[in-house]
């Protein structure tokens, strides 16, 4: 099992970090993501002197990512909810990826990078994130390491409280050694990217199959249409493979619910995945869950035809998807 800091040590990290994130917020004049954080921060912003406060009078200048007067017109034109979830999960994100390095379990060069150094990802996905609000597909800004291996996967997702003195065991695959298709684009750059994928217990559309057969087919393709990198396209089965999440997705959304303290999607259903593996000659399509017995996060195969009541398309797009749109 994974060893990680105290709890204490753990609190004031993501409150140091927050108050950092406040202080840009503050700055760029987010009032409401920088209440938001403020609170969050309260550890290390109430103490004596501390350069962490927020009040223009006493606060010390804290060093800032710059960036262009054009994207920051962009961000500030974001709705208050995408910019403020944006800003608080980095700041936790940030502690969580301090200690996975200092632990040994990631290496130095995917230290997480400043909120600055992402805006322009996270301005390219804000059409996404709006189509899954009005949709209510209770989207969520997920931090995807890139290039990972399954051990570092492994060792990522398991040692997490689960509640009820159980804790979480890594992952599980079943298609190693598989050829895989359409994992990634590779059309940008760096160890990270962000993603937005649905956060609800269960996927949105279900009775679905990768190939586009099922009952809710016609409904699905038709709600999907709406999001940007899918828009124009004809064919049902490639509307519905570019909206579901890869592996690295979909192991760093749950990844991400784990470190905040949340639980898992998935426990009783199964997330279709982008990707399909050939099995024997034949193209198969992977699905995604959490398993509530075995407490992994599993990664298997099943028949491209497969569809079920409750398990179908959880609706994802990162910053890759929308290069050649924005």
């Amino acid at each position: 099992m994974t060893e990680f800091a105290s709890a204490p040590t753990i609190a004031f990290d993501i409150a140091q970090e927050a108050a950092l994130a406040a202080n840009r917020a503050y700055d760029a004049g987010d009032r409401a993501s920088c209440e938001l954080l403020s609170a969050m921060a309260a550890p290390v912003m109430l103490m004596v002197n501390s350069p962490f406060d927020v009040r223009p009078a006493e606060r010390v200048p804290l060093a800032m990512s710059r960036f262009d007067s054009e994207t920051n017109v962009c961000f500030d034109m974001l709705s208050p909810e995408y910019r403020a979830q944006f800003v608080e999960r980095h700041a936790i994100k940030l502690a969580a990826v301090s200690r996975q390095i200092e632990a040994g379990i990631l290496p130095e060069a995917y230290r997480l990078p400043e909120s600055g150094t992402l805006l322009d990802q996270i301005i390219a996905c804000a059409p996404a994130y709006d189509v899954m609000t009005d949709a209510a597909w209770e989207p969520g800004v997920v931090f995807v390491p890139k290039g990972l291996e399954l051990e570092q996967w492994n060792a990522l997702l398991e040692g997490h409280d689960l509640g009820g003195n159980r804790w979480s065991k890594g992952v599980y695959r079943t298609w190693d050694g598989y050829e895989l298709f359409g994992e990634s684009t590779g059309q940008t750059n760096g160890l990270w990217d962000i993603a937005i994928i649905s956060e609800a217990e269960r996927p949105q559309f279900v009775n679905v199959s990768k190939d586009g057969h099922g009952s809710g087919v016609q409904e699905a393709v038709q709600a999907l249409k709406r999001l940007p990198h899918v828009a124009g396209q004809l064919s049902s089965e490639v509307i519905i493979g570019m909206s579901c999440p890869t592996e690295e997705m979909y192991f760093a959304l749950q990844l991400g619910r784990l470190e905040r303290h949340e639980p898992p999607v998935d426990l009783l259903t199964w997330t279709m995945g982008r990707s399909d593996v050939n099995v024997a000659g034949a193209r198969a399509s992977l699905y995604f869950n959490a398993d509530a017995r075995t407490e992994l996060i599993r990664s298997v195969w099943n028949q491209m035809r497969f569809y079920f009541r409750d398990d179908g398309i959880r609706p994802a797009v990162w910053s890759e998807d929308l290069v050649a749109v924005v």
